[in-house]
């Protein structure tokens, strides 16, 4: 499960990321300085979106419809990307001389726990 994000340069035009250079596009926009990214540089970063469209596995140049729309609102990969985005803009506010470690979110599952009737009962 790959993010990727758009690090938009101006209204049009953006430099594809993976999650492993948005802590580095997010210092950069928060300190309005320039980066160097694999895919490209930039001296003036406009903002920085999850590439929905991507994760999906649709083209670049695609549009989704309202009805994909909902679909990319429960995708697991594209929930994640937004998680992880407001992640690292928390801890650049709380310790911005720090590098980032992305925390850990268990996701509790049914066969976590009780596995009979009679330990639910007890």
């Amino acid at each position: 499960m790959t993010r990727h994000f758009r690090v938009y340069t101006d209204y049009n035009n953006y430099i594809a990321v993976d999650e492993t250079e948005l802590e580095k596009a997010l210092r950069a926009f928060k300190n309005s300085s320039g980066a160097i990214f694999n895919n490209g540089a930039t001296s003036r970063i406009a903002h920085i979106l999850p590439d929905d469209v991507k994760m999906m596995g649709w083209n670049d140049s695609y549009r989704p419809t309202p009805e994909e729309q909902g679909e990319i609102s429960r995708d697991r990969t594209c929930k994640s990307a937004r998680v992880l985005t407001a992640q690292i803009k928390e801890h650049l506010a709380l310790n911005p001389n720090q590098p980032f470690k992305e925390l850990e979110n268990p996701v509790k599952k049914h066969t976590d726990g009780l596995t009979s009737l009679g330990e639910l009962l007890k």
